[in-house]
Order: C-alpha cells, then sequence, then structure tokens
C-alpha cells in the first residue's frame, strides 16, 4: 500500500478514535431527559407514592330520637363490644327479644369469636330469624369483616368502654369467678365466696392478662378496622356502654314491645389484697388506687394500633348527651 494512504489512514483512526473529547461528553453535553434516565436506571432506592383513604369519619351524636328513627329504618341489628362493655346484659336481652324456634345462641358467638365462621346457617336453620344479635368480639379481623359486609339495612352498634376502665372491671369478674370456684393459684379461698391474695401475685395474674382481660377495647379497634368504615361506609354507632338500658328500651319499642331491659350487677366485692406495709384492702379499693400506672406499667396498649383515632372517637363520644355517635363515612 502506498505510503501516502497509509499516513492517512493512520491520521483517520488518531482523530475519530482516539481522541478523547469524542469518546466522553460533559455533563453539559447531556440534555436533561438523559440525566432524569439515567439517575433512575443507576440509583438502588426509590419511593413508593403515599395512599390516602378514599374517605374519612365524620363523628356525629345522635339523640335518642334519631336513634328510633334509625331503628325504625334498618332490618336488623348486631350489638358487638369487647368484654366488660355490657355484652352479658346485650346477650340476655337478645335472648329474650326472640321468641321463634330457631337456637341461635351459637350464631352469636361465632359472629364475634376468633373461630372460623359458620353464621351462614343463620340462611337455613329458621324461616324466622332473629331481627337482634349480640355477640362480644375476640378476634379484631372479625370486626373488620363484619364492618365490610353488612349493608345499609344492618344497624352496627358498638359498645364502647374506655380501656383503663374495661380492664379494672375485667380483672374483678375474672378474679371474683376464680374465688367463686374455690380459689386459683397463690389466692386462697379464706371462707365460701371469700377469698385472699397478695400484691405481687395479683400482679403476675394482671399481666398475664387471662380470660376477659385479654382482648381490650384499643386491640379490638384497628387500623384496620377504621379504614374499613372509611371505604365501606356502614350503618354504624359507637354508643357508651353506660347507655345499654336506652338502647334495649329502643330496640324492644319495635321487636319485642314485652322485653323488659336487663342489667347485671357487678356482684360484692369479696377479695382481699394483702400489701406491702401489712395491711389487706379490697380489689375494688387496690384496682381503684392503682388506676392510674395500670396502662403503662401493663403495657395495656402494646398491641394497639391508630390509638389516635379510638381516642379521637371518644372525645366526640363524651360530647354525645345520650351516649350515641355516629360514624358517618364522608368521601374525600
Amino acid at each position: 500500500m502506498p505510503p501516502m494512504i497509509v499516513g492517512a489512514i493512520i491520521m483517520f483512526i488518531t482523530i475519530h478514535i482516539y481522541n478523547p473529547s469524542t469518546l466522553k461528553r460533559s455533563s453539559s453535553d447531556y440534555n436533561m431527559s438523559e440525566l432524569v434516565v439515567e439517575q433512575s436506571l443507576t440509583s438502588s432506592t426509590y419511593e413508593q407514592p403515599t395512599t390516602s383513604s378514599i374517605a374519612h369519619i365524620d363523628w356525629q351524636c345522635k339523640s335518642s330520637d334519631d336513634m328510633r328513627q334509625l331503628i325504625n329504618s334498618t332490618d336488623n341489628v348486631i350489638v358487638i363490644m369487647p368484654a366488660k362493655a355490657a355484652g352479658s346484659s346485650f346477650k340476655h336481652f337478645a335472648d329474650g327479644c326472640y321468641d321463634g324456634e330457631y337456637k341461635f345462641k351459637n350464631i352469636q358467638k361465632q359472629i364475634g369469636d376468633d373461630t372460623p365462621s359458620g353464621i351462614e346457617s343463620v340462611l337455613s336453620n329458621s324461616w324466622n330469624a332473629p331481627k337482634v344479635f349480640a355477640s362480644h368480639f375476640w378476634a379484631p379481623v372479625k370486626l373488620t369483616r363484619l364492618v365490610r359486609s353488612t349493608s345499609l339495612r344492618t344497624l352496627i352498634i358498638y359498645s364502647h368502654r374506655e380501656e383503663n376502665s374495661r380492664f379494672q372491671s375485667a380483672a374483678f369478674h375474672v378474679l371474683s369467678q376464680w374465688c367463686k370456684n374455690g380459689g386459683h393459684g397463690e389466692m386462697s379461698q379464706v371462707e365460701t365466696d371469700k377469698c385472699s391474695i397478695n400484691e405481687e401475685s395479683l400482679v403476675k395474674i394482671l399481666k398475664a392478662r387471662p380470660e376477659e382481660m385479654q382482648m381490650g377495647t384499643n386491640e379490638l379497634l384497628t387500623c384496620e378496622t377504621y379504614n374499613a368504615i372509611e371505604e365501606y361506609a356502614p350503618n354504624m354507632i359507637f354508643m357508651d356502654f353506660k347507655s345499654a338500658n336506652n338502647i334495649q328500651s329502643l330496640l324492644s319499642e319495635k321487636y319485642c314491645p314485652n322485653m323488659a331491659n336487663h342489667h347485671i350487677s357487678k356482684g360484692d366485692d369479696k377479695i382481699s389484697v394483702e400489701i406491702k406495709n401489712g395491711t389487706a384492702v379490697s380489689l375494688s379499693t387496690w384496682l381503684d388506687q392503682k388506676s392510674s400506672y395500670l396502662d403503662w406499667s401493663l403495657e395495656l396498649n402494646k398491641r394497639a394500633t391508630c390509638l389516635a383515632k379510638t381516642r379521637h372517637m371518644e372525645e366526640n363520644l363524651n360530647t354525645c348527651e345520650g351516649g350515641f355517635l355516629h360514624a358517618k363515612s364522608i368521601p374525600n
């Protein structure tokens, strides 16, 4: 090959291939769209867009007249509650409000416990099914499921009790039952239906949260529950448990006019607690004295979620003269 042609080839290679300026561009040579693409491809993390609820709860107080109209406009009522929020009273009322042949106590239990659901049997076991159900709730997932499933023709009434008060009542009930049955563990029966327990043993029992102590208000009303109320807009009332007699009267007007209200009293305090200074006090006195320490010393809210929403609900409920608060879902 002639030397002139070889020289031309070498010059071309030097200029167009080995010249660094043709191999690398400065940042000013990129347009912004290229930079964004490059950064998105090389970045190892990204932020997911935040999602917001499609609705919010507008808490509205309801009078007794409002509740009467609401009850009259619905086909059936389900009264739900945690333990020690007038549940036994409501169950007794529901049993007496139905005079049909269908034995539905098991259905009432299945509505709120943590066993597999069998409530579809209400469709086939009786032509005249009950109109009023009452059920303790032991599983948050079932409360959420109920909120999602009911139509506006079903009225849900949630009987509410602030957790500190509910826990004290549950502790009194559980220990009283143990005493009545002859004592339990380190709680000794000193006379018939009268028992004694030392303070340290009592605290150990309270910390373990057996039986009715275990599923509290703040654990039952979860973020999922509030989200379900917002998104599914059930026909739902939150009620102060102290208004149980009032709501039973209103329910009886429509469903069982001859049914009287049923109230279950607390019962006598027959348990003495031996405290470290050598004296003994009643269990009720002990619980009242220690009331403001129970929540944080026993971590009663350890499994709670969305407690801010529950406390906001309680603030609104406390302003309602009749003790009835409508959880009305409003689209955002």
